[in-house]
């Protein structure tokens, strides 16, 4: 300790650290700088510490925690991972905000005070590693991408089109890289881009996701994912072979470790470790759990990374991962419906009279849909089969509900049943042939407006008439539409495209969408829903912030005025491809899913050395 103390007073020993780059605002800058150099000193005193008198050979574990107050701040349209570490640990990777509110990766090296933003990284997602460090892959708005991981240079396009949910990849010794495109297909290519080759076909109705990589690319360790992730897995893929092997039945990631074991975390936040044999590519041996309390973002992505060289970085949950509804105010006040309604909540609706509130809870690795009386009333289950049960609507009288489900043949159909729980529910269409992910019914009865398609590319908005079971297509071409949305008066329907390269609201006359369209969001835009007296639609921008558009009518022509930011969604749960929030009748407050741990900067936990635990924890 005295020697540490002397050092601590060595001019030499500060003069020999490299100045801090800079490229943050002052006081946004001086924060994280604090948090790293105060995390940078401990780690220095405990390393100091427990190596003195003792052998140096022994590696013993330190842990320690730091803050990163823009990390996974950025709900819209960011699904993949939130962190990467380099082989040697040296370089730590996150997905942060930009200045203009869309996603951004951050750089924090080993030898620096603090991070810095990755030059033209905005609308990043799901980063990883080169195996030498000297890169970081990424993807963006439906491209795989690489940039220098030294911070100088310019992202390369690699490929292109590539999934826009669950982003990013996994670099292979050899020189490749392993990611998913829009259909879910695993696909492969070199790391100087070129020929997309593709590995393995979608399993089942879902897709691939989270691919990491195995020793000498021999294979990959992959997420399968049933429709809305529902269900996961984690499968080891043979890349010489093609052939497929469970590691885990119920897994959301898992990464191999260069001591021969193979973890992988779970929707609850456990981490779970099995012994690996790397000829066979099988999982030997019982598991054995190794941490708990690992966030898992919309229960499904790990905020979990480590290196080649035993470093452990996790995002740490202290609560339980939960949501709790709240009623926000225009100027962004949140005052919970019921403080004692708590759970994995997702998509909503909001009955017509404003009384009950449906809502998708996930529990026990499956998905059903609930009724709420609002405020302080009871809530009533009112789905039983299937895993995926999720995206109530409710039709124009508020009598019954119609639900995305998965409860026969595996494939999500569109089923209607009684609010009041009293029928069994029944397909809408005649046979289950239309696989619907989006469900409205017209205030007048008369429509039902559906979305169909899951994979990107695909997504189409439809018109059914009620009265004769004809069919129409609304808005269908090759660009994705999602989040249909009608105005009050029946005249004007909004929804998402992503046609521009990014997620955009736009509005259409209806029925008669082919007319006209006009474009509502200037810079971005995603999850339209209309003011229940028409003069306004609200969405939520690149940046997060809710909108509220001021709108009108010119003769046949739709206006768009005014435009007022609300308030930051950061602290709200925001599903992809769907509206997320629910708009009281007096147009003053908005139903959320506010997160557990809201207003709280997330913790980081490092863990130095970790292998040695998990070597102790193994009995190897």
């Amino acid at each position: 300790a005295a020697e540490f103390t002397a050092a601590l007073k060595n001019p030499a020993l500060t003069a020999s650290l490299p100045a801090a780059r800079t490229g943050l605002p002052p006081q946004r800058s001086a924060l994280m700088w604090a948090g790293w150099g105060v995390a940078a000193l401990f780690a220095l005193m405990a390393a100091w510490l427990g190596l003195a008198g003792s052998d140096a050979s022994v590696q013993r574990v330190v842990r320690f925690v730091v803050g990163l107050p823009e990390a996974r701040q950025v709900s819209s349209n960011f699904y993949g991972n939130t962190l990467a570490i380099s082989p040697d640990g040296a370089k730590v990777v996150y997905v942060g905000r930009a200045a203009g509110g869309r996603s951004q990766l951050w750089l924090r090296e080993e030898s620096a005070l603090g991070p810095v933003p990755l030059p033209g990284t905005e609308g990043a997602d799901g980063p990883f590693f080169s195996p030498d460090g000297e890169w970081v892959g990424f993807t963006s708005d439906g491209r795989l991408l690489k940039v220098p991981s030294s911070g100088d240079g310019s992202p390369v396009l690699l490929a292109e089109p590539v999934t826009r949910v669950l982003g990013g990849g996994a670099w292979l010794d050899d020189g490749t890289i392993v990611y998913t495109d829009p259909q879910f297909y695993l696909m492969r290519v070199a790391e100087t881009g070129g020929t997309q080759d593709t590995i393995a076909a979608p399993p089942g109705p879902g897709g691939w996701a989270f691919p990491t990589p195995l020793p000498d690319a021999r294979g990959v360790l992959v997420s399968t994912c049933t429709a809305n992730c529902a269900q996961m897995a984690v499968v080891a893929v043979d890349l010489e072979t093609g052939a497929q092997t469970e590691v885990a039945a119920d897994g959301n990631r898992g990464w191999y470790l260069p001591t021969g074991h193979v973890v992988y975390v779970m929707d609850g936040g456990e981490v779970i470790a099995r012994d690996f044999d790397l000829g066979s590519l099988e999982p030997t041996g019982p598991t054995v759990q190794l941490l708990d309390q690992v966030r898992v973002h919309i229960g499904i992505i790990p905020e979990f990374a480590v290196s080649a060289d035993g470093r452990l970085m996790y995002m740490r949950s202290d609560a339980a991962q939960g949501f709790l509804p709240v009623r926000v105010d225009r100027s962004g006040v949140a005052t919970p419906i019921d403080s004692t309604w708590v759970g994995n909540i997702s998509s909503m609706a909001l009955s017509p009279d404003g009384q009950r509130l449906a809502v998708s809870v996930s529990d026990d690795r499956r998905v059903d849909v609930w009724v709420k009386d609002l405020d302080d009333g009871p809530i009533s289950r009112l789905t039983f089969e299937g895993t995926l049960n999720y995206r109530p609507a409710w039709t124009y009288d508020g009598r019954a509900l119609s639900f995305t489900s998965d409860r026969e043949a595996g494939r999500s159909y569109l089923y209607q049943t009684r609010a009041d729980g009293s029928a069994v529910p029944h397909p809408v269409f005649p046979s289950d042939t239309i696989q619907v992910d989006e469900a409205l019914w017209t205030p007048d009865g008369r429509y039902l407006i559906y979305r169909t398609g899951i994979a990107d590319g695909f997504r189409n908005i439809h018109l059914l008439d009620l009265r004769d079971s004809s069919y129409r297509p609304l808005v269908v071409n090759r660009f994705d539409a999602y989040s249909p949305a009608l105005s009050p008066d029946g005249r004007w329907l909004a929804y998402v495209t992503s046609e521009t390269g990014r997620e955009e609201v736009y509005v259409r006359p209806f029925p008669d969408t082919e007319r006209a369209r006009w474009l509502v969001s200037p810079a971005g835009g995603t999850q339209p829903m209309w003011a229940h007296g028409g003069s306004e639609l609200f969405y939520i921008d690149a940046g997060g912030m809710m909108v509220a558009a001021s709108v009108g009518a010119s003769g046949e022509d739709f206006v768009v005025g005014r435009q007022s930011p609300l308030f930051d969604t950061g602290d709200y749960s925001l599903a992809p491809y769907h509206q997320s929030y629910a708009v009281t009748g007096d147009d003053r407050h908005f139903i959320l899913m506010q997160r557990s741990q809201a207003g709280r900067v997330p913790d980081l936990v490092v863990v130095l050395n970790w292998f040695t635990e998990v070597e102790e924890m193994m009995g190897s």
